[in-house]
C-alpha cells in the first residue's frame, strides 16, 4: 500500500493525498515523477504512453536506477532524487504544504489578543493568531 495523507480543512471538507488510486474517489493528478535524464525521460514517456501506468512495463520503469525529478503541475520541478520513493515523498510534502498555505489564506482568524475576527493569515505560523492591527501594536 502506498502513502496516504488525510488533511481536514478548516471548513470541514477534506483532501486525501495518495500515491495510489483510491476506488470511488475523484483523482486529480498533481504532478509527475520522471527521470531527470532527458533521454530516459523520453523513453519513460513513450513506454507509459504505449503500455499505460499499470502492468509489468510500468512496474519495471518505477524501478529504474536513475535520478528522478518531480514535475508539479502549475508548479516547480523538485529534485533530482536518487530514489523514486524519495521523489514521491517530496511531491506529497509539497502538495500538502500548498494546501495548508491555501487554507490559511482563506481561513477566518480570531486574534488571540483582541478577539477581532478577520480573514487571512496570521503573523507567525507557530504562534497563536494575531491580527494585522495587533501585530503592529494592540489597540
Amino acid at each position: 500500500m502506498g502513502l496516504r495523507i488525510f488533511y481536514l480543512r478548516p471548513d470541514g471538507s477534506h483532501v486525501i493525498l495518495s500515491s495510489e488510486a483510491i476506488p470511488g474517489a475523484v483523482m486529480v493528478r498533481q504532478g509527475r515523477i520522471l527521470p531527470a535524464n532527458p533521454i530516459l525521460r523520453f523513453v519513460f514517456n513513450k513506454l507509459r504512453k504505449w503500455f499505460g501506468d499499470k502492468g509489468r512495463v510500468a512496474e519495471w520503469t518505477r524501478h529504474w536506477r536513475c535520478w528522478w525529478d518531480v514535475h508539479i503541475i502549475d508548479g516547480p520541478v523538485l529534485g533530482p532524487f536518487l530514489h523514486r520513493h524519495e521523489a514521491g515523498a517530496a511531491e506529497l510534502g509539497w502538495i500538502l504544504d500548498r494546501e495548508i498555505k491555501r487554507d490559511r489564506s482563506r481561513a477566518n482568524v480570531v486574534c488571540s489578543k483582541c478577539g477581532h475576527s478577520c480573514k487571512g493569515e496570521w503573523a507567525g505560523s507557530d504562534t497563536a493568531p494575531v491580527c494585522d492591527e495587533c501585530s503592529e501594536g494592540c489597540p
